[in-house]
């Protein structure tokens, strides 16, 4: 979402529209300044060797009871019946941390980057005889039955050949080489050269036709892990990741002082923020369609008014300074409609102490 905003920003600038060059670039900035906050964590569950890593996914329902990662939980699909299906967020991890590299908006060495490939190759990696391969993530079900009967909604996650793809390029951005993983997938391929969606990862079960190493039952050819290895295929020649956005990887990496809106809070219908703290400077109310913002930050002792600004982009937006105010409740009363939105939302600045580092850099 980062990179799209920035593309959309480069474009209206080229065009002359600076206003909405200016909302996307400080709506990619706020996303991007707030990754760590929201997906990483210093209190992992999957390994006491490794506190500190990004999550899988940082869920919003069931969700967290204060917005932070460590009271939060994330429901698991494809768990047998009666099975725990709810894990703490701190308790799954999986490699979607890398694609932050890929697209430019953390450096490849970057210190939560480098330990959260340390969790991820020491609990997903799995070292085959033509190369690495890796699970999807800690407690997946979607694979075949321990004994390999076939999957019936539930089971255990096997190897990922198009997994190897993604590390490799990572690798590439490490200055490392991908050839490890381009062998790693080259092996897992069938007969034919077809890439499957997973490969067998335990003891040969020969009745079953199922080798370590080799397909599973699962989908063949996976379309996905072929595009994922004609990219890595030209990422090689390359010598760099041939699809790294340059504009965002300028921004964040090259120049992140470039980066200046981090100050800024936005609040919108899918991103309804209950608290803001300290370092949030202004609160961006956006919504998708013209209206009123009818607020108070005195509890409703003086009523404000504003008129939402069209930001051009399909958004309506009024900002709040932040600074001295400790909540800020507000409605909408939409102008195309003539209607109430006929409910309250309220934000409140935290009072919370942050937490105490666990050693994570």
């Amino acid at each position: 979402m980062q990179r799209c905003a920035l593309v959309v920003r480069c474009l209206a600038r080229r065009r002359g529209d600076n206003d909405v060059a200016a909302y996307c670039e400080m709506l990619a900035d706020y996303w991007q300044g707030r990754i760590d906050k929201w997906t990483f964590t210093e209190h992992g569950q999957v390994d006491p060797r490794f506190p500190c890593h990004y999550i899988r996914i940082h869920t919003q329902a069931p969700r967290s009871p204060d917005g932070r990662i460590d009271h939060g939980f994330v429901p698991i699909k494809n768990m047998p019946p009666g099975a725990p299906n709810l894990y703490p967020e701190e308790a799954v991890i999986d490699g979607g941390f890398l694609e932050l590299v890929r697209y430019g908006l953390k450096a490849a060495d970057d210190p939560h980057i480098t330990q959260s490939v340390a969790a991820y190759d020491a609990i997903l990696k799995q070292e085959l005889p033509y190369g690495p391969l890796w699970h999807r993530y800690n407690h997946d079900g979607y694979g075949e039955q321990e004994d390999g009967s076939p999957f019936q909604g539930h089971g255990r996650g096997r190897l990922w050949p198009l997994l190897a793809g993604e590390r490799g390029h990572y690798a590439i951005a490490l200055g490392q080489s991908p050839e490890p993983y381009l062998a790693a997938m080259e092996g897992s391929a069938s007969i034919g050269g077809l890439l499957p969606e997973q490969v067998w990862d335990s003891a040969d079960i020969p009745e079953r036709e199922l080798f370590l190493g080799r397909p599973s039952g699962s989908a063949m050819p996976l379309v996905w892990a072929h595009a994922e290895y004609i990219k890595l295929v030209r990422s090689a020649m390359d010598g760099h990741v041939f699809e790294l956005p340059e504009l965002v990887h300028t921004r964040y990496i090259q120049r992140p002082h470039d980066a200046r809106h981090s100050g800024m809070l936005f609040w919108q219908f899918n991103h309804k923020r209950l608290h803001w703290h300290a370092g949030d400077q202004l609160l961006r109310i956006a919504v998708p369609r013209p209206g009123v913002l009818v607020y108070t930050t005195d509890e409703w002792a003086h009523v404000l008014n504003a008129e939402l600004h069209d930001a051009h982009v399909g958004m309506y937006y009024h900002d709040i300074a932040l600074h001295g105010l400790t909540a800020v409740e507000f409605t909408f009363y939409w102008s195309t409609e003539q209607r109430w939105e006929g409910m309250n939302y309220r934000m409140e600045r935290s009072e919370g102490v942050a937490p105490a580092r666990s050693g994570c850099q």
